[in-house]
């Protein structure tokens, strides 16, 4: 590690900082998804005549 430069280091945390923030992107996204897909099927359910336990 001594022999990489700080411009080095620096570009190699930027770039992990970048993964991070686009993984975390996508697991935001998906769990928009599944509230959305949960939102639905408890509206289904109550159209159904099923009493849900809140």
């Amino acid at each position: 590690m001594q022999d990489q430069t700080p411009h080095r280091i620096v570009t190699r945390e930027k770039q992990q900082l970048a993964e991070l923030e686009r993984e975390f992107d996508e697991v935001e996204r998906q769990q928009e998804e599944r509230f959305e897909l949960i939102r639905r099927k408890r509206d289904r359910l109550l159209d159904l005549g099923v009493a849900l336990d809140d």
